[in-house]
C-alpha cells in the first residue's frame, strides 16, 4: 500500500491541475462547493458527463446516469421500482458516495436521510439522495449558481486558486 502512495498523489495532483483549465475551470468550482463533493468526486463526474448542455433537463440526467426508478406499466397498472442500472456506473458510484458523505456532514442531508429511512432501509434512502443530489447538479451546472444547501465556506473560496494545493477540497477526496 505503501507502494502506491506517490502514484496516488500523483494522479491527484494531475486531477487538481486539470481542475484550473478550461472547460472545468468554473465547473469544478460550482461542484465543490456542494455537500459531500470533493475534488475526486467532481472530477470524476464532470468527465462522465461531459457537456451538461446535452442534457436538456435533470430527468434526461438522472436517466443516464441509471439513477431513474424503473417503470413496469402492462394496461392501466403502472408500478415503479428499483433503479434502472442503465446507464453510466461511474456517475453512480461518484453521486452515492457523495450522498454517503452528504448524509453524514451536512444538517439538510442529514434531515432528509432521517426522513427517508423512517419509511425504507438505508440502502435506499442513500440511492434516493444520491438522486437528489445529481438534479442538484444539473441544475448547478446549467444555471451557474450556487445551491442554496450549499456549503459557504466553500461558495467564500470561488474561483479558489488555491485548489492546487488542496486547501478548497472539502470532503470527499
Amino acid at each position: 500500500l505503501a507502494a502506491l502512495e506517490p502514484q496516488i498523489a500523483e494522479v491527484e495532483a494531475e486531477l487538481h491541475r486539470l481542475s484550473t483549465t478550461s472547460p472545468w475551470a468554473e465547473q469544478v468550482t460550482f461542484l465543490l462547493q456542494l455537500p459531500g463533493f470533493g475534488m475526486i468526486i467532481a472530477m470524476t463526474l464532470l468527465a462522465a458527463i461531459g457537456d451538461i448542455q446535452r442534457f436538456e433537463d435533470a430527468k434526461k440526467l438522472v436517466g443516464y446516469s441509471g439513477l431513474g426508478a424503473g417503470i413496469h406499466a402492462s394496461g392501466e397498472t403502472h408500478r415503479t421500482g428499483r433503479i434502472t442500472k442503465e446507464g453510466r456506473r461511474d456517475i453512480r458510484w461518484a453521486t452515492v458516495e457523495a450522498a454517503w458523505i452528504a448524509v453524514e456532514t451536512h444538517p439538510y442531508w442529514k434531515r432528509e436521510f432521517e426522513r427517508l429511512t423512517r419509511r425504507m432501509d438505508k440502502n435506499k434512502a442513500i440511492v434516493t439522495i444520491a438522486h437528489k443530489l445529481l438534479v442538484v447538479v444539473w441544475h448547478v451546472l446549467t444555471e451557474h449558481v450556487a445551491d442554496k444547501h450549499a456549503e459557504t465556506k466553500m461558495v467564500a473560496c470561488k474561483p479558489c486558486p488555491e485548489l492546487v494545493e488542496g486547501s478548497c477540497a472539502g470532503p470527499g477526496n
